[in-house]
């Protein structure tokens, strides 16, 4: 069963800091830019794999890259009638 991933707030819970939470959200942002020779289908397939389990179990660090990953090829979709 694939689990879907979702933004959470970029504050930090509980009193611990999470730098990787705040970097995703600094992408989610708009801020930062995917380079033009970067390989959408690896972020696809990568995103993909982290929803069906297949890099293991969700932590923070998975779910910062996915939330990353997500917002670099939202950035893209509008550049690009690919899909």
């Amino acid at each position: 069963m694939a689990t879907r991933m979702t933004a959470t707030d970029e504050d930090d819970t509980d009193g611990v800091p999470d730098p990787a939470g705040n970097l995703a959200a600094l992408f989610e942002s708009g801020d930062l830019e995917l380079a033009y020779d970067t390989d959408t289908d690896e972020l696809r397939e990568f995103v993909e794999a982290a929803e069906s389990g297949a890099l293991g179990p969700v932590d923070a660090e998975l779910e910062a890259k996915v939330r990353i990953a997500r917002s670099l090829l939202s950035d893209g979709d509008g550049e690009s009638a690919e899909e």
